[in-house]
């Protein structure tokens, strides 16, 4: 048998090779148009991205602004609760108890002359000029000048006294009493009062400058008594001072002052007495006992270091208020740029710029304040002899006033945390409820202070003369404020004024403590409940800006791969590799999800371990994927954004847009009563329904019945038939 030859003919091999070439352009077509694609989706990702980049730098930075101060918050309070000295009262108040002394013979029981020296010689002398140990044994001679065995007094103890001029002027006697009365000394209104004239016999007595800044004033009479004198010599020199009346008519105070160091606890004690003699006659006793700490961590700065070295932690606390101190400057500059660019009326219409003035001004004046005793202790003499006077009230009393600023930066600084806490409507209820209620406290506040001010001077003027708590406008006034708290001596004012005393106490507690005190709670309560009605209906702006800012970072994130896939796949003749996913898996892992990206990078190890690159299909299936995410997101952006705008507080609507915020009401209003329509029909359509059932239930019934009936007629008919 011939075999047929099977071999194509030359027009059937053209015709094929056509075939093959048209498929080819093709396919290389469709690839340029899938790298065209990619290209397109690329630059419009790169746009979208910086839309995105804007939401999500606000986010940042409302966060950051916050995040920012609750640090500075934190140093703060660390720098505080360091600064604190625990031990100080226990301190003072041991000194306290050993220098006044018990009754009959104790500081506070000094209301004239004998007295004052009567105390000096039997009580304060004994316990500061101690020779003798408790079996009254004479003491080492290296352990006398110290108080409750353990307290060194540092240089000597010093009296000083406080004259006034001899001038009739200040003091002019009625004519009446010219011939009765020969002498008048008033009190002391200024420096410019007080005498430096010599006095006693043969002028033994002069006075001197006292103090770092004697310039200024401050001459004072001043006895100095060594801390290593035996009692016998100080009670010695005491009565000199007595019999020569050191103590007369003029005097006008008289302040003991000395200060102890107790090592143990490594604080300083500067005590004073204070003993005014009144022009109205006898002695008035104060008491001031204040614990100074050396402030280690600052004295790096000053060659005082070598007397008192500081160790490890006081360079840790030193590093610690240096970054406090940067802070406070960099919110300074910050605040003052905000001044420069709003000017002065602007800036003070918002309160919360005013409270962040006062507070960074009382900060600066805090750190002048350390500045200052810096610059004391290098003017101190830390080891005088122990005849001689060493001056430690300046840096007591900037110790002192440093804690008065704290205590009141305590409270301003923490309460400027409401400030950012405006973002959040339930952490900000306090501000919003003040603010609410602002118009009716301000009449509220001025019908209480005129109420208030009328019942301070009545009460002045109908027991200031005998009851003390009265004695003037100021006492009497915050007296008052007490007894809306409770504390009162009903008892005290009928004594005092048997018919004023129970009618005033008695108007008094009714209209400003059950009329007015309560109108004030009523005030705040309106005000709460108004401020919950707003709020409790609409979701909490925080919140929602959270939301947002994590959606727009998500959405960032999709776009970012986009472009990067994109970017990678249109660069000129560059490939797509392996290497150019693999830096984006990350990105996938956040986006797909762990199960996609790990079927995603099986596929990409596959082409890297054939050596390709990574075929455009492949390439278009992860763009697509990457889009419907992208997509999917920005459509429950869509959803939840036209959610929030309905949600949100009236007053976020109307601060934005006015006319917006009617539109945006009119939309709620149609939205409204779409629903209600909506529930209508619902409604209708569930009566429809089941009058539908009841009446197909019927029917089947009936049906049934039917065939019951025919069933039985059938039977009827086969029984006939037989």
């Amino acid at each position: 048998m011939k075999r047929s030859d099977t071999r194509p003919s030359a027009a059937e091999r053209t015709g094929t090779r056509g075939n093959l070439a048209a498929s080819f352009n093709l396919a290389r077509s469709a690839s340029t148009d899938k790298l065209l694609e990619l290209k397109l989706r690329a630059e419009r990702a790169a746009g979208q991205l910086e839309e995105a980049d804007e939401v999500e730098a606000g986010f940042r930075a409302a966060l950051l602004e916050i995040a920012l101060y609750v640090f500075f918050v934190v140093i703060f309070g660390i720098v505080t609760w360091l600064s604190a000295i625990d031990v100080a009262y226990p301190y003072a108040s041991k000194i306290d108890g050993v220098i006044s002394g018990d009754p009959p013979a104790s500081l506070r029981d000094v209301y004239q002359e004998s007295q004052f020296w009567a105390y000096l010689e039997d009580t304060f002398v004994p316990n500061v000029f101690v020779t003798t140990d408790y079996n009254d044994s004479p003491l080492d001679p290296s352990r006398l000048g110290y108080v409750l065995d353990v307290d060194k007094i540092i240089g000597s103890v010093r009296l000083e006294q406080k004259r006034v001029k001899d001038d009739r002027t200040l003091c002019p006697i009625p004519p009446v009493y010219a011939s009765l009365i020969d002498t008048c000394y008033p009190r002391i209104r200024s420096e410019l009062d007080v005498s430096a004239e010599v006095y006693g016999p043969e002028d033994r007595f002069t006075s001197t400058a006292t103090g770092f800044f004697a310039d200024f004033g401050g001459q004072r009479f001043v006895q100095d008594l060594p801390n290593d004198a035996s009692v016998d010599d100080v009670i010695a020199t005491l009565r000199s001072l007595r019999k020569d009346s050191w103590i007369d008519a003029q005097t006008r105070e008289v302040r003991v002052i000395f200060t102890v160091y107790n090592p143990a606890a490594d604080l300083f004690c500067n005590v004073q007495l204070f003993f005014h003699f009144a022009h109205t006659g006898g002695i008035r006793v104060e008491a001031s006992f204040r614990t100074i700490s050396m402030l280690r961590q600052w004295l790096l700065l000053t060659p005082t270091r070598t007397f008192f070295p500081p160790e490890l932690r006081h360079q840790l606390l030193f590093a610690l208020e240096l970054s406090f101190l940067l802070m406070v400057l960099a919110m300074v500059v910050a605040e003052v740029r905000q001044l420069a660019r709003l000017g002065w009326f602007a800036y003070i219409s918002s309160v919360w710029n005013v409270i962040d003035l006062f507070n960074l001004s009382l900060f600066i004046i805090f750190f002048f304040f350390r500045f200052f005793f810096v610059a004391l202790t290098s003017l101190l003499d830390f080891r005088p002899s122990p005849s001689t006077y060493s001056e430690f009230r300046y840096m007591a009393g900037l110790v002192y006033q440093s804690q008065n600023l704290t205590a009141f930066n305590c409270v301003l600084t923490y309460i400027k945390m409401f400030k950012y806490l405006q973002f959040s409507t339930r952490l900000s209820q306090l501000t919003h409820t003040l603010t609410e209620a602002s118009e009716d406290l301000a009449g509220f506040i001025f019908m209480f202070l005129l109420v208030f001010m009328a019942y301070a001077f009545s009460f002045h003027m109908a027991f200031g003369m005998d009851v003390s708590s009265f004695q003037d406008f100021t006492n009497s006034f915050f007296t008052l404020f007490l007894i809306i708290l409770g504390d009162f001596n009903f008892e005290q004012l009928r004594l005092a004024n048997d018919l004023l005393g129970p009618l005033l106490f008695i108007s008094y507690i009714v209209i400003v403590y059950l009329i007015l005190f309560n109108m004030f709670l009523a005030i705040i309560g309106e005000a709460y409940v108004r401020v919950k009605e707003k709020t409790s209906a609409f979701e909490d702006p925080f919140i929602r800006n959270i939301r947002a800012g994590l959606s727009s970072r998500k959405q960032r994130r999709l776009r970012k791969l986009e472009k990067a896939i994109g970017d990678a796949a249109g660069e000129g003749d560059r490939v797509v590799t392996a290497r150019d996913i693999r830096e984006i898996e990350v990105e996938l892992r956040e986006i797909l999800g762990d199960a996609e990206a790990d079927a995603i990078m099986l596929k990409i190890a596959q082409e890297d371990e054939l050596g390709g690159s990574i075929p455009q299909d492949e390439l278009a299936t992860l763009m697509s994927r990457i889009v419907e995410s992208r997509e999917k997101l920005e459509r429950e952006m869509r959803q939840q954004q036209a959610v929030d705008l309905t949600r949100q507080l009236p007053e976020e609507i109307e601060a934005k847009d006015p006319a917006f915020a009617l539109r945006v009401s009119a939309a709620k209003a149609a939205r409204d009563k779409i629903e209600q329509i909506e529930l209508n029909q619902k409604n209708l359509f569930d009566s429809i329904h089941s009058s539908q059932k009841a009446v197909m239930l019927k029917i089947s019934s009936l049906t049934d019945t039917m065939e019951m009936i025919g069933s039985k007629l059938a039977t009827l008919k086969a029984v006939q038939r037989r």
